[in-house]
């Protein structure tokens, strides 16, 4: 247990629970944010049996026993982790299923209508770990936490063409086109289980981004996943294209994908997120509210004043009223507190910034 993540044997309190740290056993109190959201999420679409499959303290399927009434089986191939999971649940009063072993293995015979794979890194290689686990399920829940953002938002191509199967794009907007890849990226397994998606809830915080998805059984529901998927061109000059396959505008052009070019949430499990949570939490689900129904992208305005070789950067809430006043749809968005969302062209936004 490093210094700055908490002493071995001290006891915390996040949520409803309370975890006490173990040694040796990896606890990231910087992702208390994202088990919030998940817990949320989970309560939203009345998950019965979660699946916390890379369980470590067991604060994540711990908080959503707690704070859900839900059932929740833990594994973890570490035995150190496995022991202080099962000493979290007798500090919270609550019993459950503890398995040690590689969770490639540990699939095939556990079993929950919400799966939750969080690890170390790249969440792609256990993917078609989840959909093992929702085998047989007409409905069921995947809640995937990508912390391979380097990867997914463009620092590392050959790394995301090998581990998602795009080509990323590290520009102003880089953060929703690495969420859209790992949509994707699970879109493309689930088809192969005749599986669809639909994203209920997208967030890029930090170091991570977590997606929550609905999965239905059926080849029709997977082919029209996949058929939601896409490429994505992006231009200084001409802005952003999306489609099938976008031809790029100019030698300027850069091409991003395959990924998701549909919704990033559901606004009915946005709402119903929003009506158990705190401030912060309404705050945040509110900004992903505005997102939907607007382009697969987001401005950063500081950084269209760089590429506008303009010295000062307007305010996003001076950007936003002049838009609005000529007709166009623009919102804030969560994925940074400098841009926004909107359906107007490029150039109508860069007006803005005289």
């Amino acid at each position: 247990m490093d210094a700055e993540e908490g002493t071995a044997g001290e006891v915390i309190s996040e949520g409803k629970a309370k975890i006490r740290l173990c040694e040796g056993v990896f606890f990231n109190p910087y992702m208390e944010l994202c088990r919030t959201l998940s817990s949320l999420c989970l309560g939203a679409v009345a998950a019965k049996k979660a699946v916390d499959c890379f369980c470590a303290t067991g604060v994540r399927g711990i908080r959503y026993a707690l704070e859900n009434n839900c059932e929740v089986e833990f594994c973890d191939i570490d035995r150190r982790a496995v022991d202080c999971t099962r000493a979290n649940l007798s500090l919270n009063g609550l019993e459950g299923e503890v398995h040690q072993g590689n969770i490639s293995r540990l699939a095939f015979s556990l079993r929950g209508d919400f799966v939750e794979i969080d690890p170390f890194g790249t969440p792609a290689p256990y993917l078609i770990d989840a959909f093992r686990i929702i085998k047989g399920l007409k409905t069921a829940f995947l809640s995937i936490t990508a912390t391979d953002t380097a990867v997914l938002c463009g620092g590392k191509k050959r790394a995301c063409m090998k581990n998602y199967h795009a080509l990323p794009l590290n520009n102003m907007f880089t953060h929703e086109v690495g969420t859209r890849i790992l949509i994707k990226r699970v879109a493309e397994v689930a088809s192969e289980f005749n599986r669809g998606i639909e994203p209920l809830f997208s967030f890029s915080h930090r170091h991570y981004i977590k997606i929550i998805v609905k999965t239905e059984r059926g080849a029709e529901r997977a082919m029209e996943s996949l058929q939601k998927c896409g490429f994505l061109v992006w231009c200084k000059v001409h802005g952003v294209r999306w489609g099938e396959y976008p031809a790029l505008c100019c030698k300027d052009g850069q091409r991003a994908g395959p990924l998701w070019l549909g919704e990033l949430h559901k606004s009915e499990v946005l709402q119903g997120m929003a009506g158990k949570g705190g401030e912060r939490e309404r705050r945040i689900l509110s900004l992903m509210e505005g997102e939907m129904g607007l382009p697969p992208y987001y401005i950063d305005l500081h950084k269209l004043s760089k590429i506008a070789c303009q010295h000062f950067v307007v305010s996003v809430n001076d950007a936003l009223e002049k838009l609005r006043e000529q007709g166009y749809r623009a919102f804030k968005t969560h994925f940074s507190p400098r841009a926004i969302k909107t359906d107007a062209p490029l150039k109508e936004v860069v007006q803005c910034l005289y």
